[in-house]
């Protein structure tokens, strides 16, 4: 009996000593390590989104964090140093243990809070086919003026093993391209509505590129959508997804008497997401009761940069010059310590 008992003792023991040196002290800030961002590009002259406490992006966080739809707000605003902070709050945390090892960040703007990244069955564990499905919907109201206002972006990083954790950068971008359409009318009719064909109106935004792949088909001819408005009669614009195939939209023009136009470029392109593409559609001796009437546009889209403005030393510049008028359209955020 007595031998069996010092059996047992020694078993005990061995475990407990087992246990202790199983055991793995956590990092001395893995309790409490909230991720941090610096933002970029946050706002631009064609959101003109006011920064103040309701202005959010969502976050969506990989592995090991795993975290989907954190609404971060602008926490602060500086109107003298032309500045703000976004709220690093706890909702948001790295992972336990987590120190070199990255996470993939992707982020939008605005903040919705009802989106999901699609994650394909077959693939669920690689992030990198991970996306974001997008629709812009005819039949949804501002359904195309929220597109114009969509911004997003991308980061990949680590917490590091310092005091203070590694900020994570957001350099917000559209993920889309925009279509813009000008009528020089010099006949003696109107213009009263204009629509388009053989564009995408759909895409999947990558989650670890942030890039878009148009989906499904292309809108037909024979249902094509309306154009926005910018100024009656005279300006027509749309966002679509970006195409690595050269594409050459249609456009319709119904004038004030009834007739219907319809325009294409005599060449197209692809389309480029970040880029906004100009043409001008000139309406020339349209004479009354004509109904309809094919034209082609001489030359192509004129391509332009569609980037937020930039900031420096707490001025917006563009193109070379301080607007300081412009200061409102806040277009960097960044915490300071």
């Amino acid at each position: 009996m007595k031998k069996a008992f010092v059996t047992i003792l020694s078993l005990a023991a061995c475990l407990v000593a087992c246990n202790k040196a199983d055991k793995v002290a956590p990092a001395a800030l893995d309790v409490n390590r909230p991720v941090q961002f610096t933002v970029s590009n946050f706002y631009s002259l064609d959101t003109k989104a006011p920064l103040d406490g309701s202005s959010a992006v969502e976050v969506f966080a990989g592995a090991p964090i795993n975290a989907s739809n954190v609404q971060l707000t602008v926490a602060t605003y500086d109107a003298t140093e032309k500045t703000g902070t976004l709220n690093t709050s706890n909702s948001l945390l790295w992972g336990v243990g987590q120190t070199d090892g990255s996470t993939n960040f992707f982020a939008v703007y605005p903040y919705q809070g009802e989106r999901t990244i699609t994650k394909p069955e077959s693939t669920a564990s690689d992030e990198a086919t991970w996306y974001l499905p997008y629709e812009i919907s005819s039949e949804r109201a501002g359904d195309v003026a929220y597109a114009n206002d969509f911004l997003v972006a991308v980061a990949s990083q680590n917490p590091g093993t310092g005091s203070s954790t590694n900020r994570v950068a957001l350099a917000f971008k559209h993920p889309f391209a925009k279509l813009v359409y000008a009528i020089n009318n010099t006949s003696d009719d109107y213009v009263v509505s204009a629509t388009i064909s053989g564009i995408h109106r759909s895409g999947n935004i990558g989650f670890t590129a942030g890039t878009v792949t148009a989906t499904g088909d292309a809108v037909a001819a024979g249902s094509p959508v309306a154009l926005d408005v910018e100024t009656a009669g005279t300006e027509f614009w749309t966002v679509v997804m970006p195409e690595t195939s050269t594409v050459n939209p249609v456009v319709v023009l119904t004038m004030g008497s009834g007739a219907t136009y319809t325009f294409k470029l005599s060449n197209g392109m692809s389309l480029e997401a970040g880029k906004v593409y100009t043409a001008t559609i000139p309406v020339t001796g349209v004479e009354h009761g004509e109904t309809t009437s094919d034209r082609s546009v001489s030359g192509t889209f004129t391509v332009t940069d569609w980037t937020p403005v930039a900031i420096d030393n707490g001025n917006i510049v563009t193109d070379g010059a301080t607007e300081a008028a412009k200061w409102w359209y806040i277009v960097r955020s960044e915490e300071r310590r």
